[in-house]
């Protein structure tokens, strides 16, 4: 079946989430900021978008694996950027897309 785009806040579905309760109430702010954020998360040289909402008290970092999946860490009651979290992100998503096999099969060629 072709690919269809998500449509609705009920249409984004969760692949892994913990603690386990998905966090369905953030969804519309993830999803804005993924609308917001667009080119950087299209980038894959760029590292995590950070954005803070002061509003409810949360801090959101965001990173694009592939097409269709964005890594989205939350911190409820944070609002700094934490450096460790970034760092995270990357070896993380790096791991998941492959990166550091491809260049080392670039490598070797």
């Amino acid at each position: 079946t072709p690919y269809e785009p998500p449509q609705g806040v009920h249409s984004f579905p969760f692949i892994f989430s913990h603690p386990k309760e998905p966090p369905t109430k953030h969804l519309p702010s993830i999803i804005s900021i993924i609308q917001g954020s667009k080119y950087k998360l299209d980038d894959p040289k760029a590292g995590p978008v950070h954005f803070v909402d002061s509003v409810i008290n949360s801090t959101y970092y965001l990173m694009r694996i592939d097409q269709h999946v964005v890594f989205v860490i939350i911190y409820l009651e944070k609002t700094h950027s934490e450096p460790a979290t970034a760092e995270f992100m990357n070896n993380i998503v790096t791991s998941l897309r492959g990166t550091a096999v491809i260049e080392e099969l670039i490598r070797v060629d």
